[in-house]
């Protein structure tokens, strides 16, 4: 299960929460903050002003936004945003059925994403994928990782119940050294260390059957191989994606254990 509030990010935490519905984006950051109350959510209903935002309110660490607006999509502001600020976490809220509009973020550099939803197990799930975001942010940062040319927050790969991967974060090659349009299409599991193929295969198989519980989350070890055939020792949390095809998603992190 994804972790309560309390046990991820203590301290307070400034987001951008661009949605053009006033009412829904209210309600949002009403139901937020219920959930997760160290969450100061900031309102804004036009894209177009939330570069502006960013830039007389440098406190905010997170942008959650809707994809779909009149003015300016969410895909559209999460590239103008990454043009100015590749690290700061962004998530993206998409509809039902709209695997597509994921996997285009992800290309794009979307730190994470969520489907829009009323229940209040969707707002535990968006409290604390802002706070995993937010604490990789600021670890990160605080190990002086960070530069203003740093990939975005965590990479992200999905990959459907045949074992292929459907989308990359563009990141991938700065961490992980691979680029991140060959892995696109390929099956990951002839991207791992032949010694590990068993385990990836075994993973999506296990993963593949009945309704998935898109709050489980486990963690999977493995060593990809990089575009010169060295290995890289990859730790990878693994969670479902709920939608008309069973997907999952890896965050992966590479280890120290590289050769």
């Amino acid at each position: 299960m994804e972790g309560s509030s309390d046990q991820v990010v203590a301290t307070s935490i400034t987001v951008l929460h661009v949605e053009d519905d006033i009412e829904f984006a209210e309600l949002n950051a009403d139901f937020l903050s219920q959930e997760a109350p160290h969450l100061n959510i900031v309102v804004e209903t036009d894209p177009e002003n939330a570069l502006s935002h960013l830039e007389e309110n440098p406190e905010i660490e997170c942008v959650v936004s809707d994809y779909s607006m009149p003015r300016k999509d969410g895909l559209e502001l999460l590239e103008a945003i990454r043009e100015v600020d590749p690290d700061l976490p962004f998530i993206l809220c998409t509809g039902k059925g709209s695997e597509e509009v994921a996997s285009e973020a992800i290309g794009k550099g979307v730190t994470d994403y969520v489907r829009k939803g009323g229940s209040r197990e969707r707002y535990q799930i968006l409290a604390h994928r802002i706070e995993n975001a937010v604490e990789q942010y600021r670890a990160e940062r605080s190990a002086g990782q960070r530069t203003r040319t740093a990939p975005p927050a965590g990479d992200l790969l999905i990959v459907d119940r045949e074992g292929t991967v459907e989308a990359v974060s563009p990141s991938v090659e700065r961490t992980l050294g691979r680029d991140a349009a060959d892995l696109a299409g390929d099956a990951l599991a002839d991207a791992v260390a032949p010694d590990d193929r068993g385990a990836i295969r075994d993973l999506i198989e296990q993963r593949d059957g009945g309704t998935p519980d898109e709050t489980a989350t486990e963690t999977v070890a493995f060593r990809l191989l990089d575009d010169d055939g060295a290995t890289h020792a990859v730790e990878a949390t693994v969670r479902p994606l709920v939608g008309d095809d069973p997907r999952i998603a890896l965050r992966p992190r590479a280890t120290p254990d590289s050769e």
